[in-house]
Order: structure tokens, then sequence, then C-alpha cells
């Protein structure tokens, strides 16, 4: 899954749903450090993504 978001990214990388996306693919597989850079991500290219975006960082053990 991670691949499919990685390419979607290349594609078009200033979506933010995208990057979400890729976050929790990253964060489930065990790649925190790149989930919780995806989900910063997210949230530079949409503010909007911001609450839930700490809420996932914190769920990851992770500051913001």
């Amino acid at each position: 899954l991670a691949e499919l978001y990685e390419h979607l990214i290349k594609l078009a990388p200033k979506n933010p749903q995208y990057h979400a996306s890729l976050a929790l693919a990253y964060g489930k597989s065990g790649r925190i450090d790149e989930a919780v850079a995806m989900a910063r991500k997210a949230v530079e290219l949409d503010p909007g993504f911001e609450a839930e975006a700490r809420q996932f960082v914190a769920s990851l053990g992770r500051k913001w």
C-alpha cells in the first residue's frame, strides 16, 4: 500500500490526502519516522489536517 501512495505522490505531490494516507501506511508497517514526516507534510499542504495528524503522531508515541 505504501508503494501505491509513494507513486501517487510522485504524480500529484501537492495532494495532502496522499501524504496522510502514506503516513498511515508507514505507521502500520512500523516506519514511524517516515509516518511522522508524511503527517507533517500533509499539514504543510493543508492545515485542515493538523488536528488529525497531531492525534496520529501521538498514537505513534511521538511528539508533534
